[in-house]
C-alpha cells in the first residue's frame, strides 16, 4: 500500500497550517437515537447565512453596474463608427479603446456575477431559469458587442481597411468576452444542500478539504485521491463553493461513500440498542420475582381480637 505523502493542511481562515483530523466522531459521546438522526437526516434546503447574503448582492450590485458602464462604451463606439460623435484624431484607434474597455468591464462584471452565484447558489428546479441566471455575463456580452459587430458590419462611410481591421479585434473581442463569461461549471442551491448535509453527516464539525487545483471537495483528508497532495486547504462548505471546489470527490463524498458511511452508522447505532437490551436483560435476571401469598397460606396466619388489641 502506497504511503501518505506528508502535506500541510492550511486553514483558510486563519491561513495557517492546522493539525490533521479525523474525520468519524466517537460514537460514545452520542447516544444511539442521536447517531441514528443524524445517519439518517437529508438536508433539502441550502442554508445561506445572512453575512453571505449580503456578499452576494454587493457582487451582483457590482457586476450590474460594470455591466451598465460597457453598455455605456459600446453606445459611445457606435457614435464613433456612424459618425455622430467627433473626435479628432485615428477613428480606429478610438473604436479599439472603446473596444477593450468594454470587454474590461463585461469580463470583470461576469466573474464577481459567477462569485456570488457560488456564495448563494440559485435553485436548478426550473432549468430555463437556473441556465439563465448563472449565465447572466454571457448575455451581458452578447448585448454589448453584437450591436457593435452589426453597426461595423453595415456602415458604409468607413474605409475597407478601418472597417476590416474594426471588424476582426471587435468579433475577437466578443469571443472573449462571450467564453470568458459563460458558467461552465455551474453550483445549485441543491448541491450546496447536499454537500452541507453530507458534511453534517459524515464529519464532526462540517469541515471539508480541497486541492490548490481541481473542482472537488473531499469529506476525508486522507482519501485516496489526495495521497500525493502537499498541500490541503480546509474550511466550511460554503468555503469551498466559494473556491470554485463545487463538486464532490467520486471516491469520498460520492453517493456511494456517504451511503456506506450512514449504513456503518446504523449498524453501530443496532449494535448500541443491542448492548442495552443485554444490560437490561441481565439486570432483570438477577433480581428474585415478589413472592404471593397463596389461599393456603392464610390459614397460618394468628387470628386477631378486636376485645383486646392482641394476637392470640
Amino acid at each position: 500500500m502506497a504511503e501518505i505523502r506528508e502535506r500541510q493542511i492550511i486553514d483558510v481562515n486563519s491561513g495557517k497550517a492546522a493539525p490533521a483530523r479525523k474525520r468519524k466522531p466517537k460514537a460514545s459521546v452520542k447516544s444511539p437515537a442521536e447517531k441514528k438522526a443524524k445517519a439518517e437526516a437529508v438536508q433539502t434546503h441550502a442554508i445561506v447565512t445572512a453575512e453571505n447574503q449580503k456578499r452576494a448582492g454587493k457582487y451582483r450590485w457590482g457586476a450590474v453596474g460594470l455591466w451598465v458602464l460597457g453598455l455605456a462604451l459600446e453606445v459611445l463606439t457606435i457614435m464613433l463608427i456612424n459618425g455622430f460623435l467627433y473626435i479628432p484624431g485615428n477613428i480606429l484607434t478610438y473604436i479599439i479603446i472603446g473596444l477593450v474597455a468594454d470587454l474590461v468591464c463585461v469580463v470583470i462584471g461576469s466573474q464577481l456575477w459567477k462569485k456570488s452565484n457560488r456564495i448563494d447558489p440559485a435553485s436548478e428546479k426550473n432549468k430555463v431559469k437556473f441556465f439563465l441566471w448563472n449565465n447572466m455575463g454571457l448575455i451581458a456580452a452578447l448585448i454589448c458587442f453584437v450591436p457593435i459587430i452589426i453597426f461595423l458590419l453595415k456602415e458604409k462611410d468607413l474605409d475597407a481597411k478601418t472597417k476590416k481591421i474594426a471588424t476582426i479585434i471587435a468579433v475577437i473581442v466578443a469571443l472573449i468576452a462571450g467564453l470568458t463569461s459563460v458558467e461552465w461549471n455551474p453550483v445549485s442551491a441543491e448541491d450546496l444542500a447536499q454537500a452541507q448535509s453530507d458534511a453534517s453527516a459524515y464529519t464532526d464539525d462540517g469541515i471539508v478539504y480541497w486541492t490548490p487545483f481541481g473542482k472537488r471537495y473531499h469529506l476525508d483528508e486522507d482519501c485516496q485521491s489526495l495521497r500525493n497532495s502537499a498541500t490541503l486547504y480546509k474550511g466550511t462548505v460554503e468555503q469551498a463553493f466559494e473556491a470554485k471546489r463545487g463538486k464532490p470527490c467520486s471516491f469520498c463524498a460520492s453517493a456511494e461513500a456517504i451511503e456506506q458511511y450512514k449504513a456503518e452508522q446504523l449498524e453501530e447505532n443496532a449494535a448500541d440498542f443491542d448492548i442495552i437490551d443485554d444490560v437490561l436483560t441481565d439486570n432483570t435476571a438477577g433480581t428474585a420475582a415478589p413472592e404471593t401469598l397463596t389461599p393456603n397460606d392464610t390459614e397460618t396466619l394468628p387470628e386477631y381480637d378486636p376485645n383486646d388489641g392482641m394476637f392470640e
